[in-house]
């Protein structure tokens, strides 16, 4: 059984706690010198950054990736229009730079750069490939219904755009002043 010193040190992963037991532990006999480099080792382990930044890049990335894959989901279900393909893209690319943000700091080391390489493209597990892709190359996108309305309508007046622009405004003017 440990004794409460060193529960507390172990718990706590207090270095400061570690390094007050070691020095108590060296006044006893060799066996407690032993144990107190032991106890010393394991708080300077615990109270490492890798470790820590592992967790905290690791917790970014579990949060980002099922936004990803909601915003895919998203598209899948939807109409697939161009606004809403231009939308669902932008998606991707917000929240692709929000991850490069959180884990291109220099405190999170060589796990903030692996939290990066690993899932750009032609990485471990390409983001870009798996969310972005297929919403950009999705055969089945369709331009917007109002889009249409006004190219048909411009068609009519000899291809000018300005036109039904135009007509649609004065027709919600009219409408207000009704």
């Amino acid at each position: 059984m440990l004794q409460p010193a060193l529960q507390t040190a172990f718990s706590s992963g207090s270095s400061i706690a570690v390094a007050a037991i070691a020095g108590k532990s060296l006044a006893v006999p060799v066996i407690g010198a032993a144990i107190a480099g032991v106890t010393l080792a394991i708080g300077l382990w615990m109270n490492r950054r890798g470790p820590k930044q592992k967790v905290y890049t690791t917790q970014i990335v579990n949060e980002a990736e099922p936004l990803l894959q909601q915003n895919l989901d998203a598209w899948n279900a939807s109409n697939k229009t161009r606004s809403e393909q231009a939308q669902a893209l932008q998606n991707f690319d917000q929240i692709w730079s929000a991850v490069v943000a959180a884990c291109d700091r220099p405190e999170l080391g060589n796990p903030g750069q692996a939290c990066i390489n690993d899932r750009k493209p032609g990485g471990r597990w390409d983001w870009a490939a798996y969310y972005r892709t297929p919403i950009l190359n999705d055969a089945n996108v369709t331009d917007d219904p109002i889009s249409n309305a006004f190219a048909e309508i411009s068609g009519i007046f000899g291809g000018d755009s300005t036109l039904p622009l135009l007509l649609a405004g004065g027709l919600l003017l009219w409408a207000v002043a009704s």
